[in-house]
């Protein structure tokens, strides 16, 4: 009860936090990700087209069957990134079933286990997009462990494009967003937000994204 405003990055874990912030009259920016149920300032970048990137680099690319690597079904980025790729693909005559989307990518085990699953299941998917760059190396990885050629048999494209995308051994192309400046608005946005007691429409800041192509999806 003792602070003046608030920044969050909510997760698919935040439902109790969001209730308890929806009862306070705390200036609050959300940042890189929406939230059902709390309406307030957001600061982030377009998942949508970073979906679309990747879906139209890969298929310009020769891939054939792309499947998404996600956090989980709920997250709005998550739904805005998969929603962004079945438009693109839908565009060129593609389509992205439920079948090659896979979920709970959130630590490795899980992430090797729907691997295996999608080769035995799927094998004629030839690409993967993955919701974190994290989740691409670890697909990355187990690919190496089975042998599979990046990107020949398999085209990997993550997101985000942190510092650790170009050290994989294999460097990994990714959806690259501004970091720094999703920040510095969020901050500025809060400031504003301080600075009066007027209130007024949420605002929207939506930062476009670039793709970064690397070898593991330039065939």
């Amino acid at each position: 009860g003792r602070i003046d405003g608030l920044i969050l990055t909510p997760t698919s874990q935040s439902k109790d936090v969001v209730a308890s912030l929806s009862k306070l009259n705390v200036p609050l920016v959300l940042m890189s990700e929406r939230q059902r149920g709390l309406t307030a300032d957001f600061v982030g970048g377009d998942d949508q087209e970073g979906g679309r990137l990747a879906v139209r680099h890969l298929l310009e690319n020769g891939c054939k069957q792309i499947s998404y690597f996600g956090a989980a079904a709920p997250i709005p980025s998550d739904q805005a990134i998969l929603g962004g790729m079945r438009e693109e693909a839908n565009s060129q005559g593609k389509t992205i079933s439920a079948e090659n989307v896979c979920w709970h990518n959130t630590d490795q085990p899980e992430t090797a286990r729907n691997l295996s699953r999608m080769i035995n299941q799927s094998p004629e998917i030839d690409a993967v997009v993955c919701f974190s760059d994290l989740t691409a190396l670890w697909v990355l990885q187990e690919c190496r462990k089975k042998n599979i050629k990046i990107p020949e048999d398999l085209a990997i494209v993550g997101y985000d494009d942190n510092e650790f995308a170009q050290l994989g051994a294999v460097p990994l192309s990714s959806v690259a967003q501004p970091n720094f400046e999703i920040g510095y608005q969020a901050g500025s946005l809060l400031l504003e937000r301080l600075k009066t007691s007027q209130i007024t429409v949420p605002k929207q800041i939506v930062f476009p994204p670039r793709l970064v192509v690397r070898d593991s999806s330039d065939r």
